[in-house]
């Protein structure tokens, strides 16, 4: 791909990052296929099992904020505990809700080769 590296998938790699058992179990049982098929398929299982994200206030007084792709493996272990995301920022100052896709694309980034 040009001198662009494909990120390196594999239960194994998500492992030794870091993301939670439970979510990796949530992964299809057939290894997905290329770098869009993994990280759709990470983002539908943190969507399984990790709440939405939340904005604190009188309803929701914790959220689990997190910066970076280390930030993510965070929210991912306190999200499969049950507590709600927050917000996610990347290393270039941009801050997002916590999706399940944007907690997927900030694994993605630890597998890159």
């Amino acid at each position: 791909m040009d001198g662009i590296d494909e990120p390196l998938w594999s239960r194994e790699a998500l492992s030794a990052l870091g993301v939670p058992e439970q979510i990796l179990e949530a992964l299809p049982e057939r290894e997905p296929r290329g770098d869009l098929a993994w990280v759709t398929a990470l983002a539908k299982a943190i969507q399984s099992l990790v709440p939405g994200p939340v904005q604190v206030g009188p309803e929701t007084p914790v959220a689990v904020d997190g910066y970076g792709p280390q930030g993510a493996l965070v929210i991912l272990q306190a999200g499969v505990g049950g507590l709600p995301p927050g917000r996610l920022a990347s290393l270039d100052g941009r801050v997002a809700p916590a999706t399940p896709l944007e907690l997927a694309l900030a694994v993605r980034t630890c597998v890159a080769s």
